[in-house]
């Protein structure tokens, strides 16, 4: 009958993981009973985007996360979960490549520095976004076994940062962001 129609989850769960899976069965699964197969589904990169479009504000954060990641996920869905309440929901669309424009705005504006770092970092980031986020001097930590960098740094890795831009952040005061100057 159907992968959705299988007493067991844990084959739902293999299907929506497949990335060959037929996009008629991810569209299937994403309406599953099951949390974890509709998780899968929003966590494989080849889902489409009709099977991403439902109410995931509500849903549990692992599956809010791997929408806000997946690079099919629709603009609209994108633009919701950037209001998420979790700062790692936000984070994981500022990164997203494919977030709408307007959403990296309203990003680079969030009160929490890992979002606005992730912006930063954004190939897709507006313009005006990563001339702002140039002059954003709050640290993030990253990862506990090195040192917090500036929202700056990402802006200064960013291969889309405007030149003028990287003109001044040449002149940081801060060591680590004319270094991340360097190799963009």
């Amino acid at each position: 009958e159907g992968p959705r129609r299988d007493p067991g989850p844990r084959v739902r769960v293999a299907v929506a993981l497949n990335p060959n899976a037929p996009p008629k069965a991810l569209g299937t699964l994403a309406k599953d009973l099951e949390e974890g197969v509709r998780f899968a589904v929003a966590a494989n990169p080849a889902a489409p985007p009709e099977a991403l479009k439902g109410p995931f504000a509500r849903a549990p954060e692992p599956t809010r996360l791997a929408v806000a990641q997946n690079p099919f996920a629709r603009p609209e869905v994108l633009e919701d979960l950037a209001k998420d309440r979790e700062p790692e929901v936000r984070r994981c669309v500022g990164g997203n490549p494919s977030a709408p424009p307007k959403v990296l705005d309203m990003l680079a504006k969030d009160r929490n520095p890992v979002v606005r770092f992730a912006v930063a970092r954004n190939p897709s980031a507006p313009p005006e976004a990563l001339a702002k986020l140039a002059k954003d001097n709050q640290r993030v930590h990253k990862d506990v076994s090195m040192p917090p960098i500036e929202v700056r740094f990402g802006a200064a890795m960013n291969p889309s940062c405007p030149p003028g831009v990287l003109t001044n952040l040449a002149k940081d005061p801060e060591r680590s962001v004319r270094f991340a100057i360097a190799g963009n």
